[in-house]
C-alpha cells in the first residue's frame, strides 16, 4: 500500500502534480523575481497605459467645447485629480530611477485637468447649447454665392476659418470674451501648477519621507476621493 500511495503513479504523486500550479503561485508570491515577461511586451503595455491615461479627459473637454458649458461636470473631481497628479509628477521625478513615461503621462493628464478647470472659468454663467446649435457648429455656414466665391479665391482663409470654427465655435463677442477668459485661466493654472510641482520636487529631495507620504500615498487618496463630488 505504501508503494502504491507514494510510488511514481501513486495517489500522493498525482496530488503533487495537481498541486504544482499552486506551488508555483506560492513561490511567485514569496519571490517576485519569478515573474519574467519579455521587455517589448512590458514596454508596449506601459505605452498603451500612458496613452490611455493621457486621453481619458479629452472626451469631456470636447463635450464642454461643443456645448460651450461645463454643466454636469464636477469641478471638485477635476481639482482633486489636478492636485493629485501634480503630487504624482513630483514623486516620479524624484525616484532613484526616474520613471520618465509615468512622469510625462501624468504631467499631460495634469495639464488636461487645467484645461477643464479653465473651461469651467470661461463658461461660468453660460447655459449649455442645444442640439440645434450643435448642428450649426458641425459645419461653418455659407452665406451666399459671393461668400463661396471669395472662399474659393482664398482657400487658405477658408481653411483657417474652418480650423477656428473647430477650435472655438462661438464667433460672437461673448464667445471672444470666453476665449480670452479660457486662455488667461489656462495660463495662470499652468504656471501655478509648474511652480507648485517644482516646489514639491525640492521638498521631496530635501525630505525623502515626504515623498512617500505626499507623492505616493496622498496622490492615490486624492484620485480615489475625487469621485465623491461627482456622486
Amino acid at each position: 500500500l505504501k508503494s502504491v500511495a507514494l510510488g511514481r503513479g501513486g495517489v500522493a504523486a498525482r496530488l503533487g502534480r495537481a498541486m504544482s500550479p499552486l506551488r508555483a503561485l506560492a513561490s511567485v508570491a514569496s519571490d517576485g523575481s519569478a515573474l519574467r515577461y519579455p521587455e517589448p511586451v512590458v514596454n508596449a503595455c506601459g505605452i498603451i497605459g500612458v496613452v490611455a491615461f493621457i486621453l481619458v479627459l479629452v472626451p469631456q473637454a470636447m463635450k464642454n467645447l461643443r456645448r460651450q458649458s461645463t454643466q454636469g461636470m464636477s469641478v471638485g473631481l477635476i481639482a482633486s485629480w489636478h492636485v493629485g497628479s501634480a503630487l504624482a509628477v513630483a514623486y516620479y521625478v524624484t525616484l532613484p530611477q526616474v520613471a520618465t513615461y509615468s512622469a510625462l503621462g501624468i504631467a499631460v493628464f495634469c495639464f488636461s485637468c487645467a484645461v477643464l478647470e479653465a473651461q469651467a472659468v470661461a463658461y461660468t454663467g453660460s447655459a449649455p447649447r442645444g442640439k440645434a446649435w450643435q448642428s450649426e457648429v458641425d459645419a461653418p455656414p455659407a452665406d451666399d454665392g459671393v461668400a463661396s466665391r471669395s472662399e474659393a479665391a482664398t482657400p487658405g482663409l477658408s481653411r483657417c476659418s474652418a480650423w477656428r470654427w473647430a477650435v472655438w465655435p462661438d464667433a460672437s463677442s461673448s464667445g471672444a470674451a470666453r476665449l480670452a477668459a479660457f486662455c488667461a485661466a489656462l495660463s495662470a493654472l499652468t504656471l501655478l501648477t509648474a511652480l507648485a510641482t517644482f516646489g514639491l520636487v525640492c521638498l521631496f529631495w530635501a525630505i525623502p519621507a515626504a515623498s512617500f507620504a505626499l507623492g505616493d500615498l496622498a496622490s492615490s487618496v486624492l484620485f480615489v476621493v475625487g469621485f465623491l463630488p461627482q456622486l
